[in-house]
C-alpha cells in the first residue's frame, strides 16, 4: 500500500522555524565577534602612528529572502579605502578567508585577522548547511508533489510553480 502523496507535510514547513532559529543564533553570534573585533581594532589604533592605524572591518549584511530564504546573512570582510568607502575582500569558493586576502592589512590585524577568521568560517559553514537542508526539503516536497500528481493521474509539469 502506497502513502496518499497528496497527504503528506511539506518538509520545508516542518524545518522552516527550525532553519529561521538557527540562523539568527549564527548571526547573533556572527555581530558578536564582528563588535569585538572593531572594539579591538580600535583599541590597537588608539596608540598607533596614523600610518599604521589599519583599515580592516568586518560586516555582517543580511541577505534579502528572495532565494536565499528568511534569515540569510553573510559575514564578510572589508578594507576602508577613504571616506564612506570600502573594498570587500575576496573569499574564494570555501567558507573561509584565504591566509592571502589580508596581505595588504597591518601586520597587528592580520594577528587579529588570523583569531577570527576561523570563528567566522565555522559560523559561515553552519549556515551554508542551513541553506543546503532547505534546499534539499524544497526538492523533496516538489518530489512529492510530483508523485501526488502522478497518482491521481494529472500532468506533473501542472504542478510546477
Amino acid at each position: 500500500m502506497e502513502p496518499d502523496w497528496a497527504e503528506l507535510p511539506d518538509l520545508r514547513d516542518l524545518i522552516e522555524p527550525w532553519a529561521r532559529d538557527t540562523l539568527e543564533a549564527l548571526r547573533r553570534a556572527a555581530e558578536a565577534l564582528a563588535t569585538a573585533f572593531a572594539a579591538q581594532s580600535l583599541a590597537e589604533r588608539a596608540h598607533r602612528p596614523r600610518s599604521q592605524r589599519g583599515e580592516l572591518g568586518i560586516r555582517i549584511r543580511i541577505e534579502p529572502s528572495g532565494r536565499s530564504g528568511a534569515g540569510s546573512f553573510s559575514c564578510e570582510w572589508f578594507q576602508v579605502r577613504g571616506r564612506r568607502r570600502t573594498r570587500y575582500l575576496p573569499k574564494g569558493r570555501g567558507d573561509q578567508y584565504p591566509v592571502t586576502a589580508f596581505r595588504a592589512a597591518q601586520p597587528w590585524e592580520r594577528v587579529l585577522a588570523d583569531a577570527y577568521e576561523p570563528r567566522l568560517a565555522r559560523i559561515r559553514t553552519l549556515a551554508r548547511s542551513v541553506s543546503e537542508i532547505r534546499r534539499h526539503a524544497s526538492r523533496h516536497d516538489a518530489l512529492a508533489r510530483r508523485l501526488a500528481v502522478q497518482e491521481a493521474g494529472a500532468d506533473p509539469a501542472d504542478t510546477r510553480p
